[in-house]
């Protein structure tokens, strides 16, 4: 969750990224509150209709938001696994695509309590539909997707999500 600042208000946003494809969820919203992650995770559940998350891992921040139980639960009803960064580095990925929805896409737009739903829908269709990644050899995150689904399991481009390894986040009871 991150925050965007307008001229009269703060505003939050929550991401949900698919690690592999790139395809984003967003949400906007006035508050912090768990409900708002929530949101943003049936957004992404929507997108994923039809497709078997058993498995796949919910990776967060240890914000208060992301312990709820309300989301545990749907997390964990989807068969999904938990997965909780004990530092910043763990969560690169969230950050990145954070910052470039912050600096590339709100930036300029005047957020309103009344617009940020139709803002969020064009800034995810924006990015999934237009936005060529390097990692995914330039295509889009849907033109990858749709391009993977058509191949054969074994020739599905295998991808290194990193995996940081660092003492402290493994053997400190300090975080």
């Amino acid at each position: 969750m991150y925050s965007i600042r307008s001229k009269r208000q703060v505003y939050y946003g929550v991401t949900i990224t698919d690690i592999y494809s790139r395809e984003l969820a967003l949400h906007l919203s006035t508050s912090l509150k768990a409900r708002e992650n929530i949101k943003a995770i049936k957004k992404a559940l929507i997108a994923r209709q039809g497709y078997n998350l058993k498995g796949c891992i919910f990776h967060s921040d240890r914000g208060t938001q992301y312990i709820s139980e309300a989301q545990t639960q749907i997390v964990l009803k989807h068969k999904m696994k938990l997965s909780m960064c004990k530092m910043p580095q763990q969560n690169a990925y969230v950050e990145r695509i954070q910052g470039t929805i912050k600096n590339q896409y709100l930036c300029d737009l005047e957020l309103k309590t009344n617009n940020l739903n139709r803002i969020a829908q064009k800034v995810t269709y924006l990015y999934n539909h237009e936005r060529p990644h390097q990692n995914l050899s330039m295509m889009t995150p849907m033109i990858f997707k749709n391009h993977v689904e058509n191949l054969p399991r074994k020739s599905r481009p295998e991808m290194l999500i990193f995996n940081y390894n660092h003492d402290l986040s493994t053997k400190s009871n300090l975080l």
